[in-house]
């Protein structure tokens, strides 16, 4: 049963975002990213209401997150069980997500979901909804031999390296629960050989095909839903950085309430962080960042600044220590000091006094 604020914080919380984000960067042209995803939560050695055993082999929740644009603001969230499987009531989520989503930005939306979440349904809420899709499929019972097959007969062939080649394809299937054919994409690698050179004695075949919306070629539609990885980095910073991992109570309904409020501060630190890039005494202006105006250069571990070609030293504490610090650091003056001296020692005292 939901308790009876989560609406009304969703609804604020998004409409904040939608009111003060200096922007919301698209993905790809004018498509903003959606990106749907379940992280379960550690709650092991507990009899917390809800903790059960979850698909990442411990006991805990497994809630299931919907991100919005490059910037990672979080347009929903919503506490389930451990055990229960991804997809139940999803359906429901993402029309919800999408409706949060529309108060932060009028842009069309993309949505991507991995495939824990290959259902027809979510085709179908994507549809009437009117934003596009990029669904990871689940092979099921499909081997990879017979794929390399499909591949070899009509997918294009690119072999980047020796030892590794690599085919790219679409084909159109028929569903019987919508009137026309969805596009299918895929790319299966064949390899039999490491990048170090190393010889495989039997060679590996990895396989990824997608159900999505998009006329673009097939290669495009692979690197957006890659992209998608960053989306848990966002997951490490709500754990990690906001100590949300460890829910407090004992009660479900409690927790629930926890996290939706740290839904708030996380969107309120990815505001402040956003609005602080546009000072003049902005650390990217003076140590080396250049922010995000199109899209992220960088990969997954950069959340709101991306590093450009004169980095700092500062560059690996960004990477693997604070995923937030960028967004705390940008609004706080004495670590800006800290960023234009290069200071990185004394960076981890200014994040724990303020």
């Amino acid at each position: 049963m939901k308790g009876a604020f989560n609406d009304i914080i969703l609804e604020e919380s998004a409409g904040i975002v939608g009111r003060l984000a200096p922007a919301i960067t698209p993905c790809h042209g004018k498509l903003v990213a959606v990106d749907i995803d379940v992280s379960p939560f550690d709650n092991s050695k507990t009899k917390k209401e809800g903790v059960s055993w979850t698909y990442k082999g411990f006991d805990g929740y497994a809630p299931i997150f919907g991100y919005v644009g490059e910037e990672g603001y979080l347009a929903n969230l919503e506490l389930r069980p451990g055990s229960e499987h991804c997809q139940k009531g999803t359906e429901a989520f993402l029309r919800r997500t999408l409706r949060y989503a529309r108060l932060m930005s009028q842009a069309t939306f993309l949505v991507r979901m991995d495939a824990g979440n290959d259902s027809v349904s979510n085709i179908k809420v994507c549809r009437e909804e009117k934003a596009h899709y990029i669904i990871k499929r689940n092979l099921r019972q499909e081997t990879p031999e017979e794929w390399l097959e499909i591949a070899r007969e009509c997918g294009e062939l690119q072999e980047p390296r020796p030892g590794k080649q690599v085919w790219m394809g679409e084909r159109y299937i028929q569903r019987p629960e919508i009137e026309e054919p969805l596009r299918m994409v895929f790319c299966v690698t064949l390899r039999t050989m490491e990048a170090d050179g190393q010889a495989l004695l039997i060679p590996r075949i990895e396989v990824e095909t997608y159900w999505t919306s998009l006329n673009d070629d097939v290669a495009t539609v692979v690197e957006l839903y890659r992209a998608r990885g960053t989306s848990e980095q966002f997951h490490s910073e709500l754990k990690t950085d906001l100590d949300l991992e460890r829910l407090p109570s004992g009660k479900f309904q409690t927790n629930e309430l926890v996290l939706l409020l740290g839904m708030v501060a996380y969107n309120l630190l990815r505001l402040i962080g956003q609005e602080s890039l546009r000072e003049a005494d902005a650390p990217c202006s003076e140590a080396g960042f250049t922010a995000p105006v199109a899209q992220r250069d960088a990969g997954p571990g950069l959340s709101v600044m991306s590093l450009g070609e004169a980095c700092t030293p500062l560059d690996a504490v960004l990477r693997t220590e604070l995923p937030l610090a960028q967004d705390m650091a940008a609004g706080i003056p004495s670590i800006r000091a800290d960023l234009r001296s290069n200071n990185t020692a004394s960076l981890y005292h200014e994040v724990g006094r303020h």
